[in-house]
């Protein structure tokens, strides 16, 4: 059986933006990797938003047969555009110093016109948040997810965001807009990747119809960046009860529970207060 990450990746179960949590102790770029990967095999283009790493860098591991579907967005060498001399020829260079939508205008600016169906992968969203305000950010994740009228759709939106260096009303915010969120932690384990997790998944998963589903599951990311899954397991610990000792119940008591022949018989012949005599 499918496990839920698994059908979220490969589009079986639908989303519209996927918000990828790690931390300093367990990164989520490799599965954010293997996410891109599997969008490029079966979306039309994939644009790439780069503010952790160089575009280079994140490309190299992707691969080569799909390439060319990937538009990457650099956002790592001048965002902020300090450097005047600094420009990137071979990607799309990002400027976030002004008040535009760096997201929509740069989608639609380096968007294929053959490119009906794409997605927007984000690595990652915290330089971002931290530079600029939480509304202006949202806003262009929404109007991402939402605009009909531009000729291509975007199918997806998954967007990587290190949850220890922002605050608890950020990223709530950002947890309400999305409609999958993806939670990860390290797993400790010296088994090979394909017999026990690299780590851990806890999956918040919001359907359009309203219901949600709550799963925590394990993933390894081999070394192509194809995605092992782990189902959830449900644990039952199992207490062996030790049998209680059969002993005589009534060995210590300090009276008789039974009658000796003459007591019996001394019984019998006690006339009771409202028995009536023979005599009367």
């Amino acid at each position: 059986m499918a496990t839920l990450l698994s059908q979220l990746i490969d589009g079986r179960e639908g989303s519209q933006l996927i918000v990828l949590e790690d931390s300093v102790a367990h990164s989520g770029r490799a599965l954010l990797r293997c996410i891109t990967t599997e969008l490029a095999y079966r979306l039309d283009q994939v644009h790439i938003f780069n503010f952790d790493t160089s575009p280079d860098v994140f490309i190299n591991t992707i691969d080569t047969k799909v390439k060319n579907k990937l538009q990457c967005h650099d956002g790592w060498t001048n965002p902020l555009q300090w450097n005047l001399n600094s420009t990137n020829y071979r990607h799309n260079s990002l400027d976030i110093s002004t008040s535009e939508d760096v997201f929509m205008r740069n989608v639609k600016k380096c968007n294929r016109d053959d490119s009906k169906r794409v997605c927007v992968v984000v690595d990652s969203l915290s330089p971002v948040l931290l530079r600029k305000s939480p509304t202006y950010v949202f806003n262009g994740l929404h109007r991402l997810i939402n605009t009909n009228d531009l000729g291509f759709e975007v199918c997806l939106v998954v967007c990587l965001v290190h949850k220890d260096v922002h605050d608890e009303s950020a990223l709530c915010a950002l947890e309400h807009l999305a409609s999958t969120i993806l939670t990860v932690s390290s797993y400790m384990s010296i088994m090979p990747l394909n017999e026990a997790p690299l780590g851990i998944c806890n999956i918040v998963h919001k359907r359009r119809t309203g219901k949600v589903f709550k799963k925590k599951e394990g993933y390894s990311v081999d070394r192509d960046y194809r995605l092992i899954t782990f189902p959830e397991e449900t644990k039952q610990s199992v207490i062996k009860m030790e049998p209680p000792d059969q002993g005589d119940p009534t060995a210590n008591l300090t009276f008789n529970l039974t009658l000796r022949e003459s007591e019996k018989q001394a019984r019998s012949e006690v006339v009771l207060p409202y028995t009536l005599s023979a005599k009367r």
